[in-house]
């Protein structure tokens, strides 16, 4: 297996090379793994499709985000900022929803009423509506339309096409 970049890619032969690899570096605590392993994804990617997503509600720990700010947001945030596609399918829900609802492709009035959510959510979700100029205009209606879509495999090509026109 080979790890790293450029000067600094590796080959390692077996499993005790990778362990010992593995042992040498210095271990990160959880946010900020979260955020670099998304960070790391986006560099790796050529689009970014989200679906679901934690958000955060107080009072029920299975819905605890793991990272500094959910990690559905914050892979729309990175992928926006890199000037990835980014197509939040919110009519399955969680905070793609949220995400399609700053992105002004859904309206506000589609948000769905909760109780008191962990303090970074809202303000993640700010940051996606600071980056909504960085979808093209011309494909706002399809973004919008498949924000509202949960047809299954009709809305996959969907999505397909639209990701080739956006990447054309």
């Amino acid at each position: 297996m080979r790890i790293g970049e450029g000067k600094s890619r590796i080959r390692l032969a077996d499993s005790e090379q990778f362990a010992s690899w593995l042992s040498a570096g210095k271990a990160a605590d959880s946010v900020t793994a979260y955020s670099s392993a998304r960070k790391a994804m986006t560099k790796v990617s050529d689009a970014r499709i989200i679906l679901g997503g934690k958000m955060g509600l107080l009072g029920y720990p299975q819905d605890a985000f793991l990272g500094a700010t959910p990690g559905i947001v914050e892979e729309a945030i990175y992928a926006l900022e890199a000037g990835l596609p980014c197509v939040p399918l919110g009519a399955f829900g969680g905070a793609a929803r949220d995400v399609a609802i700053a992105l002004d492709l859904l309206a506000p009035s589609q948000r769905i009423p909760r109780g008191e959510q962990l303090p970074t959510y809202d303000a993640s979700l700010e940051r996606v509506g600071d980056l909504r100029d960085r979808i093209p205009g011309s494909l706002r209606p399809a973004l919008a339309a498949l924000a509202d879509d949960d047809r299954g495999e009709p809305m996959a090509y969907d999505v397909a096409r639209l990701l080739e026109e956006w990447l054309s």
